[in-house]
């Protein structure tokens, strides 16, 4: 009996005390939610079909943001997201090999010799010119992909499955 109790407090306490930005989320064409406590703005999209608006993106998602960096993740929760921090050099682990590092543009060089490249092509990454490269490690041989943007001096070469680097558009956003 008192399980029961303390699982129907814990509810509704929840809902009493839920914050009100999720109680009143825009769902409109196209318009920006502003985050608690950041002045950045996540774009969520929305589709008709049938006359019925759908959210693409989920509104609840988490969303990763921290001060020093230049662009929040959307989707990844602090507790997802490793950061390390080794000289200039900042890695954000985001789980199952998916992984961002933030570097000085001049280390441009020593990234692109560290594979062997096969193809590269310009792709655009939250509007930014990336570049996206497929090649083979310096390690083992293995095919690999990466993608490499430079921004404000700043250089992000970001790894990972093929899923989440073609789904990095609704994943990074840049601040502006």
């Amino acid at each position: 009996m008192a399980f029961i109790v303390a699982i129907t407090v814990l509810i509704v306490g929840y809902f009493s005390f839920k914050p009100a930005a999720l109680n009143n989320i825009p769902t409109n064409q196209n318009e920006n939610i502003a985050l608690a406590n950041d002045n950045t703005n996540v774009n969520v999209n929305t589709v008709e079909n049938n006359n019925q608006a759908t959210d693409t993106q989920n509104v609840n998602a988490a969303i990763y943001s921290d001060p020093d960096l230049s662009f929040i993740l959307v989707g990844y929760s602090e507790t997802q997201v490793t950061k390390a921090e080794s000289g200039e050099i900042t890695d954000l682990n985001l789980g199952a090999q998916n992984t961002i590092s933030i570097m000085p543009e001049s280390y441009l060089g020593i990234v692109k010799n560290s594979i062997g490249i096969l193809n590269e092509e310009t792709i655009k990454i939250d509007g930014l010119d990336a570049q996206k490269i497929t090649g083979t490690s310096a390690k083992d041989g293995s095919q690999t992909e990466m993608l490499i943007l430079n921004k404000d001096s700043e250089l992000y070469v970001i790894k990972g499955s093929s899923e989440f680097l073609n789904n990095l558009n609704q994943i990074i956003n840049f601040k502006d």
